[in-house]
């Protein structure tokens, strides 16, 4: 499970650039590695966000220009603490989470959202010597 004191930074109502899906699963990302990759993007609307991921070509090839390369969902049963996770389809994202126990976590309005791990399109493994 991902420590309370991590998750609080990250309550609230969302804000663009400061606490949104990229930054929570950058914030978390940071706690099991030391790395924040969320502090290489600087944006304060959902425009700004919504050019960078369609100047990328997409959610997945973003966040896979920063943390490498994405597993599928056959990954799910393996997925670990502080991996993370593209949750995409009809009704649902892109929206990038985080593995906590056994299911991911997203920002929704009023807080966290905990999703089944099916629900994932992707994901990129943690890795950290501390898990």
């Amino acid at each position: 499970m991902i420590p309370v004191e991590v998750l609080q930074r990250f309550e609230g109502p969302p804000q663009w650039g400061v606490n949104d899906c990229a930054h929570f699963a950058g914030g978390v990302w940071e706690h099991y590695t030391g790395w924040n990759p969320s502090a290489a993007f600087s944006y304060a609307t959902e425009q700004e966000a919504a050019d960078i991921i369609h100047t990328a070509g997409s959610m997945e090839a973003l966040v896979s220009s920063v943390l490498g390369v994405s597993r599928g969902p056959e990954y799910a049963r393996m997925a670990k603490d502080g991996d993370v996770a593209l949750a995409a389809g009809p009704g649902v994202g892109p929206i990038l989470g985080v593995v906590s126990g056994y299911k991911f976590l997203v920002r929704g309005p009023l807080g966290f959202i905990p999703l089944k791990l099916d629900k994932a399109v992707r994901f990129w493994p943690c890795h950290s010597s501390s898990r």
